[in-house]
C-alpha cells in the first residue's frame, strides 16, 4: 500500500496510533489488488487507527471520502491479519476485510478497472470489453471475509457484492473482439436503463429496458442478461420487445440469429407492429456452440 501526494498528520506509538488523511491530485497504490495498481484521486480524505499486538495488526479507516474521474463516494473499513496458529499453514496476509462504501456517481465503462484481481484477468476484460458506455449512480459495495477467499464463491467465506442503478448503458453482450471473424456481429443492447449487480463470481443486468443497437424502432423491456459464473463465461439474455416488424425482420436477418434458423426469413417482408420474445444462451469461449 502506498500515498502519493497525501498530507497525513500522525500521532502514534509502539503499539498504536492515529492519522488523518488528506491528499488533492494524488493517488493510490495497491499492489496485488487491482490489475492497474496506481488509482489515481483528485480528492481523498479518511481518518485512520491502527493496533499492534504481537503478530497481528488491524485498520481502521473511517469517514473516507475520495473523488477521480472515474466515480465519487464515501467508505468506511476495517481490515486484520489472518489469525495463523502456531505450527498450522498459512499466511497472514492478505487479511481479513470488512468495507462498506457507496458511489453518487460513476462511469460504467470504469467498473472493469476496480474488479478485484481474485477474478481472473479473461473475466475482467469481457467486462471491459462489453460495457461500453453508461453511468451509475446510488452504487453500493461490500467485500467481507478472508481476502484469500475472494469472491467468496461460498457463502460462508465472505461476501462480494457491487450494486448500481445505471442508465444510457451500451452493453456488447459478445464483444467484437471475441467474435470470430467473419461472422455477423451480436447487436449491442443500447440506452439500458436498470440495475448491474456483481455478487461473488457473478454478473447480472436485471429489470432493465432499452433497444438494439442500428434498430432505433425496436424498444426492449424486461431485459434480464446472466453472467452466472465469470471465469466461465456463459451469457444468459433475455427480453420482451416491440417494433415494427420491418426491422424485426431486418434484425434476424442481419445477426447470427439468422443463420441459425438457416435465412428462412431473408427475404420476408411486413409491415405493422411486432411483439418479440428474445431468450439465448451464448458460451463466450465457444460461440461456434
Amino acid at each position: 500500500l502506498g500515498l502519493r501526494g497525501a498530507t497525513v498528520d500522525v500521532d502514534m506509538t509502539q503499539a498504536a496510533g492515529k492519522a488523518v488523511l488528506a491528499m488533492a491530485s494524488g493517488a493510490l497504490v495497491l499492489p496485488g489488488v487491482f490489475e492497474d495498481p496506481v488509482v489515481p484521486m483528485d480528492r481523498l480524505s479518511a481518518e485512520v487507527r491502527w493496533q499492534r499486538e504481537g503478530d497481528r495488526m488491524a485498520v481502521q479507516a473511517q469517514d473516507v471520502r475520495f473523488a477521480n474521474a472515474d466515480a465519487q463516494g464515501e467508505a468506511r473499513a476495517s481490515w486484520h491479519t489472518r489469525p495463523v496458529a502456531d505450527g498450522a499453514p498459512g499466511e497472514r496476509f492478505p487479511g481479513v476485510l470488512d468495507l462498506t462504501g457507496s458511489l453518487s456517481r460513476a462511469d460504467g465503462t470504469r467498473v472493469h478497472r476496480y474488479l478485484p484481481l481474485a477474478i481472473d484477468r479473461e473475466s475482467r476484460h469481457y467486462v471491459r470489453d462489453a460495457v461500453v458506455a453508461g453511468s451509475a449512480s446510488s452504487v453500493q459495495f461490500r467485500v467481507r471475509g478472508d481476502l484469500h477467499d475472494l469472491p467468496f464463491n461460498d457463502p460462508k467465506q465472505g461476501e462480494f457484492r457491487i450494486a448500481a442503478r445505471v442508465k444510457d448503458v451500451t452493453y456488447a453482450y459478445v464483444p467484437t473482439a471475441l467474435q470470430p471473424a467473419g461472422t455477423r456481429p451480436w447487436p449491442a443492447l443500447t440506452g439500458l436503463a436498470g440495475e448491474l449487480v456483481f455478487e461473488r463470481s457473478s454478473m447480472l443486468v436485471r429489470g432493465a429496458s432499452g433497444g438494439f443497437a442500428g434498430r432505433p424502432g425496436l424498444r426492449l423491456s424486461r431485459v434480464d442478461a446472466r453472467i452466472p459464473d465469470l471465469s466461465h463465461t456463459v451469457v444468459d439474455v433475455s427480453a420482451d420487445a416491440r417494433g415494427p416488424l420491418a426491422e424485426l425482420l431486418a434484425l434476424m436477418a442481419t445477426s447470427p440469429l439468422g443463420e441459425m434458423t438457416g435465412n428462412a426469413l431473408a427475404q420476408a417482408t411486413g409491415g405493422g407492429a411486432a411483439d418479440f420474445q428474445l431468450r439465448l444462451s451464448l458460451p463466450i469461449s465457444d460461440l461456434a456452440q
